[in-house]
C-alpha cells in the first residue's frame, strides 16, 4: 500500500446516491521485478499478522504478498502509534470540503 485514498462523493450508477467511501492505493505489483515469494515469517517479520485462512501466504503475485482484504485480513502488529497517526490524518483531510484528497 503507498497511501489512503478518501472520496467525500462517490456515486455509481449500480449503488444509487452518492456516499463517502475510502480505499488504499497500491503499487502496480505487475510493475516489480519478479522475487522469491514471502514466507510466513517473513510477513509477521514485517510488521503484520497473517490473514485468519493465509492467503497472502498462496495467493503472491510475483512474490509480493497482495492479499491483505481477506475477510479477516492482516492486521498490523504493534502498530497502535502509526495507525492513531493516520487516523488523525484521515479525520483532519475528511474535515476538508475537497471532495476527494490522497494522502
Amino acid at each position: 500500500p503507498l497511501g489512503i485514498c478518501y472520496v467525500r462523493r462517490f456515486s455509481y450508477q449500480l449503488f444509487g446516491p452518492s456516499s463517502e467511501t475510502a480505499g488504499i492505493l497500491i503499487e502496480d505489483i505487475n510493475q516489480l521485478p519478479q522475487k522469491t515469494n514471502a514466507t510466513e515469517e517473513e510477513i509477521i517479520a514485517a510488521g503484520v499478522t497473517l490473514d485468519q485462512i493465509k492467503s497472502c501466504v498462496r495467493q503472491q503475485i510475483r512474490g509480493y504478498v497482495s492479499d491483505l482484504n481477506s475477510v479477516v485480513g492482516v492486521m498490523p502488529v504493534d502498530a497502535e502509534e502509526e495507525i492513531d497517526a493516520i487516523m488523525k490524518q484521515l479525520a483532519e483531510q475528511v474535515s476538508e470540503e475537497k471532495g476527494a484528497r490522497s494522502f
